[in-house]
């Protein structure tokens, strides 16, 4: 059972001398073959775990059986390895990535449910390693990634025909993005360990706040980049993704639970936002909004508009324009604010005090209420 890297040589046939390699792959391969007398150099499982062995010991072995034609043998010679290792950095579409990690993480064993939890968990460790945060430092509610897990098994067994990768590139599109940043600056030999400055920037930024690190990621697999990626001449200055940069606009622990400071807080806000809602019950919902809001008699909201439940479990509830309602003062129509299509039976209805939450399945106590921004700053 060949891996992919063979399989990728051989695709490309008689071809395979003329593919270039990028100089830093060699050098790569230099630094860690080992030379047998009389034999080629290869580098070995053991090698690969020096490249790629921080902080995920594991993920060396997955990334060995990629890359090594036969990893059977134990090791891999300098063509494979040449050949493995720059087809993974030439992968630069979104769709390409996801189907290249749906085959390093499961085209050996197959998906199973705890092949699913792994590769989320690691996918999530490796990101923040890319941008060079320590998840063991930065702890959060790591349940959501289970849940996240749990969902993509879920839609995977209701539409059996839908491939894993096919469920990734449909609603977790950007799921190995951090990932692939990772493994491309550690082929690259560019990777540097974690910087405490941002390490504290960061648990600064989501103190006290309904929003941790593994939320905030979650996140930034599902959203629209116009929530999660600045524009290039802003990303070029940042050390952090926009995922990272989000700012409070609004917190009913701080601010006061009522619609009047919620309205004070975010209506002024020109950019895109999130409104999160936590639910006595352990239920939490999302909306990202991605123009100003208003009061209006119509209902408004672009196309990347989106509604979630975050948890006990993952979900994309609804998504598209025309979602957003709100209505304090004309009498004519219904007061509140609604989200989803249809006003008449709207999938989530804010009362006025901000106190409940109306669900298609019922009315829920809601214990706190925030916003972010998520324009370019």
């Amino acid at each position: 059972h060949y891996s992919m890297g063979n399989q990728a040589s051989q695709d490309r046939g008689v071809s395979v001398t003329e593919v270039r390699f990028d100089p830093r792959l060699e050098a790569l391969f230099d630094k860690l073959a080992q030379t047998e007398s009389g034999q080629d150099p290869c580098i070995t499982e053991d090698g690969f775990r020096e490249l790629f062995g921080t902080p995920l010991p594991g993920f060396a072995t997955v990334m060995f059986n990629a890359i090594a034609p036969n990893p059977g043998s134990g090791s891999v010679g300098r063509h494979a390895f040449l050949v493995g290792a720059q087809e993974t950095l030439n992968l630069t579409g979104l769709s390409s990535q996801i189907k290249y990690y749906h085959d390093v993480f499961f085209e050996r064993e197959g998906v199973t449910e705890e092949g699913v939890r792994s590769m989320v968990h690691t996918a999530y460790t490796l990101c923040l390693a890319s941008i060079h945060l320590d998840a063991e430092a930065l702890k959060g509610d790591i349940s959501i990634l289970d849940s996240l897990s749990r969902s993509i098994m879920k839609t995977c067994g209701e539409q059996t025909e839908q491939k894993l990768n096919v469920v990734i590139q449909t609603h977790y599109v950007h799921l190995f993005s951090g990932l692939h940043t990772w493994v491309q600056n550690t082929l690259l030999q560019a990777q540097t360990g974690p910087n405490e400055e941002l390490v504290a920037a960061v648990q600064e930024r989501y103190a006290d706040s309904m929003i941790d690190l593994p939320m905030a990621w979650v996140l930034s697999c599902i959203l629209p980049i116009r929530y999660t990626q600045n524009r290039a001449e802003l990303a070029a200055h940042s050390k952090l993704p926009k995922w990272l940069q989000w700012s409070q606009l609004y917190s009913s622990r701080q601010h006061g639970q009522s619609m009047n400071r919620f309205e004070h807080h975010v209506f002024s806000y020109k950019g895109p936002t999130i409104l999160l809602i936590s639910c006595t019950g352990g239920f939490t919902f999302c909306i990202a909004v991605d123009t100003e809001w208003k009061e209006s008699t119509a209902a408004w909201g672009g196309m990347d508009c989106m509604i979630l439940q975050l948890t006990p479990e993952v979900w994309v509830l609804e998504e598209g324009e025309g979602m957003m309602f709100v209505n304090h003062h004309a009498r004519t129509v219904k007061n509140g604010i609604f989200f989803g299509r249809n006003f008449d039976n709207p999938l989530l209805r804010l009362q006025n005090g901000l106190d409940s939450l109306e669900t298609t399945e019922g009315e829920l106590a809601i214990a706190s209420v925030e916003v972010w921004g998520c324009g370019d700053e």
